[in-house]
C-alpha cells in the first residue's frame, strides 16, 4: 500500500511540475519523507476506475520562515502555514475537485485562507484563489 501511495505522490508531483513549467520535480515521496513539517492531502473520486476510485489530485501545505516588510520599512520574521504545490488532473478539473480539497485543507489545519501564504503560485493557481476566496 505504501509503495501505491508513493507511487501516486511521485506521478502527481511529475504531472504538477510539468503543468507549471518547473524544470524539477517540487513534489515526491522523497522530499516528503525528508520534511516531516510537509503535508500533503490527496483527493480521491470514489466512484472512477470501475469503482476502485482514483486520485485526482494533491495539496501540499507546510511551515515556511517568511520575511514581511510593513509599511515603515521594517522587517519582521515569521513563521507561516504555506500552500507549496496544489494541482488537479487536467481532466478532472472544473469539477470542484480542487476547491473541496481545499477547503478541506483549510479545515483541517483549522486555518483562515486569508493567513495562507503561497510559494511561487503559478497564474492558474492566482486565477483559482480569485474566483473562489476573491484573494
Amino acid at each position: 500500500m505504501k509503495q501505491k501511495v508513493a507511487h501516486v505522490i511521485d506521478r502527481m508531483g511529475e504531472a504538477s511540475s510539468r503543468a507549471q513549467g518547473l524544470r524539477e520535480v517540487i513534489t515526491s515521496c522523497r522530499k516528503l519523507n525528508l520534511n516531516d513539517q510537509h503535508r500533503i492531502y490527496l483527493m480521491k473520486d470514489p466512484v472512477a476506475n470501475n469503482g476502485k476510485g482514483s486520485v485526482v489530485g494533491f495539496l501540499k501545505v507546510g511551515e515556511k520562515n517568511l520575511f514581511l516588510h510593513d509599511h515603515q520599512g521594517q522587517t519582521h520574521e515569521i513563521m507561516s502555514l504555506c500552500v507549496l504545490d496544489f494541482y488537479v488532473y487536467d481532466n478532472q478539473q472544473r469539477r470542484g475537485y480542487g476547491l473541496k480539497l481545499f477547503n478541506k485543507m483549510l479545515e483541517m489545519e483549522r486555518v483562515l485562507v486569508q493567513h495562507l501564504a503561497v510559494d511561487s503560485p503559478s497564474d492558474k493557481s492566482m486565477r483559482f484563489l480569485k474566483k473562489h476566496y476573491d484573494l
